[in-house]
């Protein structure tokens, strides 16, 4: 292989102008590749700060289970939603809350009937035996 100064004046710029685009194209996926993870990380917060909103709203220590449906929601962000939550106990203690966030068409009597059996499986999950 011939050494870098024994090659033409063509094949030198060739060489730098490849090296140029290569450098700055590899800058240029390491910057997309650092935004994107950091909206990735913001829309995490995002979604994780509005369920946390949610079942906060919504799970009253009276209820057992509730289903506020569209304009019912409390919330601005969820009126074209539908949340159907259910307390689980442990121990006879109210601990938490499950539940399903979905469409305001969605199967009502399957997901009540669906997040009244994983309430209680959790409740009876995590008491002691």
């Amino acid at each position: 292989m011939t050494s870098f100064k024994n090659l033409s004046i063509k094949s030198k710029l060739t060489w730098v102008s490849m090296l140029t685009s290569c450098v700055a194209l590899l800058i240029a996926c390491t910057a997309f590749v650092t935004y994107e993870l950091f909206r990735f990380r913001q829309a995490m917060v995002l979604e994780l700060s509005t369920l946390a909103d949610v079942i906060g709203k919504y799970s009253a220590p009276s209820l057992r289970t509730e289903m506020p449906i569209g304009a019912e929601n409390q919330m601005e962000d969820l009126r074209e939603c539908s949340v159907v939550l259910a307390r689980f106990d442990v121990e006879g203690h109210s601990s938490g809350t499950v539940g399903v966030l979905g469409p305001t068409r969605m199967n009502y009597p399957q997901a009540m009937a669906a997040v009244a059996a994983v309430s209680r499986r959790l409740g009876e999950h995590l008491s002691p035996s």
